[in-house]
C-alpha cells in the first residue's frame, strides 16, 4: 500500500486489517515488499517511494509500528486452519474486467 492509492494515514488500518482478515483464513507466515522508503532522488515510478515500513532515513513510520504491533501479538500463535468454503471459479477470460468481477464475487465469499 502506497500514498499514491490512499491517504497515509488509511495505511495502518489497512495493513492490520488485512494482515488480520489473513490470520483469521488460515495464513500463517506473512513478509513486507520493502523495509524502507526509497529516497525521492531516484528516478522510480512514484508509488515506490511510499511502500516502506521505515522512512529512507531511518524513522519508523507509523505503519512500521503497526507490523511490529502485529507481529508481537500474533507471533507463535498456533495457525487455525478455516473451515473449508467453496469459491467462485477463476475467470474463463484473463483480464482485468473478468478478473475485478470475479474477485467481488470472491469477496461475497
Amino acid at each position: 500500500m502506497c500514498k499514491d492509492w490512499t491517504a497515509p494515514e488509511n495505511i495502518p488500518r489497512f495493513l492490520r486489517e488485512t494482515t488480520l482478515n489473513a490470520i483469521d483464513s488460515g495464513v500463517n507466515w506473512f513478509t513486507w515488499w520493502c523495509s524502507h522508503d526509497l529516497d525521492e532522488r531516484y528516478s522510480f515510478p512514484s508509488l515506490e517511494y511510499s511502500m516502506g515500513l521505515i522512512t529512507h532515513d531511518g524513522k519508523i513510520k507509523p505503519q512500521g509500528h503497526a507490523f511490529k504491533e502485529l507481529a508481537e501479538a500474533c507471533g507463535g500463535r498456533e495457525v487455525q486452519t478455516p473451515k473449508q468454503i467453496a469459491l467462485p471459479a477463476p475467470p474463463e477470460i484473463l483480464a482485468a474486467d473478468s478478473t475485478w468481477q470475479w474477485l467481488d464475487q470472491w469477496m461475497e465469499v
